[in-house]
């Protein structure tokens, strides 16, 4: 016997189990299992030991969002309050979007480029297509600040999101021509 399942409790026999560090034990559990399930390898490290499905179940659990749903959490959340936090979004979408413009076909990049018909994907009444959605949420951040103070707030968060990314500038400000006084 190699120990007892940390998750059923049932004895683990022969291939059936895997055993787990104390940074994978923690991240499955939340902190440290109980020490009578550790078992003590020839090098002093504990170990716990889990069936493979039982760990499985576990892992599902907790597994990390994956790139998709991230960039769908992005997309659908909504505007933070702060300069900070707007700039922070802004960066991330510029970013994400510019890493999905080679993939556009022409005429998805002919509509990315009109700025009218982002417009009217934003009005309602068209679905997005996927490949558009970052863009219009980057037009959306544009005509949001724009509503709450104006070109002045637009360049300031503009100029946030930049500092870090300074080839998030030059795309948003082509994203955001003619949002109020805004001139790309």
């Amino acid at each position: 016997m190699v120990g007892t399942c940390v998750f059923c409790r049932r004895p683990i026999t022969g291939e059936r189990g895997a055993g787990m560090n104390v940074r994978s034990a923690r991240r499955l559990f939340g902190s440290t299992p109980p020490a009578a399930l550790a078992v003590t390898d020839d090098a002093g490290n504990e170990r716990w030991f889990g069936h493979r499905g039982c760990i499985g179940e576990a892992g599902d659990r907790v597994r990390p969002p994956s790139r998709a749903q991230r960039r769908e959490a992005l997309l659908s959340r909504p505007f933070p309050d702060s300069r900070a936090g707007l700039a922070t979004l802004l960066a991330k979408l510029e970013l994400l979007d510019q890493a999905g413009y080679a993939a556009l076909t022409e005429a998805q990049r002919n509509r990315f480029h009109d700025l009218s018909y982002v417009d009217e994907l934003i009005a309602g009444g068209v679905e997005v297509e996927p490949a558009l959605r970052t863009r219009v949420r980057i037009r959306q951040l544009g005509h949001h600040l724009n509503e709450l103070g104006g070109k002045p707030l637009m360049r300031e968060v503009l100029h946030l999101a930049a500092a870090p990314h300074p080839q998030v500038l030059r795309a948003v400000e082509m994203c955001w021509d003619e949002i109020g006084d805004w001139r790309g």
